[in-house]
């Protein structure tokens, strides 16, 4: 807040299987952040969503949602 305006717009660009986690971490850091996601190819698709989706829960657990 000392660097910049009272209501800095941030957009950030990232996977859409990590839109979700990104956002709330900067939630969890004081920053009204939105996602703008990049398509994962479908063959990648599951691999990603279940690794995603354990960090989530070891985000969670170690309190960093």
């Amino acid at each position: 807040k000392e660097r910049g305006p009272d209501a800095p717009r941030i957009l950030f660009v990232t996977s859409d299987f990590h839109v979700f986690r990104a956002r709330r971490v900067a939630q969890k850091e004081g920053v009204d952040a939105r996602g703008l996601a990049a398509p994962t190819p479908w063959y990648m698709k599951p691999n990603n969503y279940l690794r995603e989706t354990c960090v989530i829960w070891a985000y969670w657990l170690a309190g960093r949602l």
